[in-house]
């Protein structure tokens, strides 16, 4: 909601080429993801997380969100509505991820 707002704000000033910059930062994003995604030896830097790391990738998700905020002006969106099912939707997955991870935990628990 605060990307909506700020983009608001913003987009007075470059409404002619708003839909450019939404596209570049989406697609950065989304591309350090996929990078991420298939990097090798992934399992041993996250058997190193500190609470510095989760705070930086805290900060890091914050700043995609409101990426993502900014993009919602540029749409014919209610942006209650669109914050409610982009939260939901979060938490589902969220959830999801973290049931998964905690059934492989306990059966590499099993095994090992």
């Amino acid at each position: 909601m605060i990307g909506y707002l700020g983009g608001k704000g913003v987009l007075g000033w470059v409404e002619s080429y708003a839909h450019w910059i939404a596209v570049v930062l989406l697609l950065l994003i989304g591309g350090k993801m996929i990078f991420e995604s298939m990097s090798e030896g992934i399992e041993e830097d996250i058997a190193q997380i500190t609470h510095k790391v989760l705070l930086l990738l805290a900060i890091a998700t914050s700043i995609g969100a409101m990426a993502a905020g900014f993009t919602l002006t540029l749409l014919e969106v209610n942006p209650l509505i669109a914050c409610t099912i982009i939260g939901i939707t979060t938490l589902l997955f969220s959830w999801v991820g973290v049931y998964v991870g905690a059934i492989k935990w306990y059966l590499a628990g099993k095994q090992g």
